[in-house]
């Protein structure tokens, strides 16, 4: 009985942690690092990028800058869209954490972000398997 519980409890830790996180795959020029000034001041190569969501101020798109040497070289806003999953986690996921990635794929080495091309998103998957964890 007590495994059984500790194993319900285990399943609905790791439900919550997934609840709490956001994610997408970025294609970054090279020697140019992604840093998200919503999550500090952490930068991201070309790769996977997981994160606590974002706040309702990041709904119209989640801002972003691209830095070389500490830089910037240019900034802009990701799309974003409302997570679904924070409704079921009331009051704070709806409150504080409502919104995430719009694609699962970017690619910021033109003047916008665009969506990358499928073959894009299959060799970024290749290369960083199992960061995605």
């Amino acid at each position: 009985m007590q495994k059984k519980l500790a194993s319900l409890v285990l399943i609905g830790f790791a439900l919550i942690m997934q609840g709490c996180s956001t994610g997408a795959y970025v294609m970054v020029p090279k020697d140019t690092k992604l840093v998200l000034p919503a999550k500090g001041d952490q930068t991201y190569d070309s790769g996977f990028v997981k994160t606590r969501p974002f706040s309702w101020g990041q709904a119209g798109g989640i801002s972003y800058q691209l830095k070389k040497d500490d830089a910037a070289v240019t900034s802009g806003k990701l799309p974003s869209k409302f997570r679904a999953a924070s409704i079921f986690w009331p009051p704070v996921g709806i409150a504080y954490w409502p919104i995430g990635f719009r694609w699962p794929c970017y690619d910021l080495r033109g003047q916008v972000p665009a969506q990358c091309s499928q073959d894009d998103l299959r060799d970024l998957r290749e290369k960083t398997k199992g960061e995605e964890e």
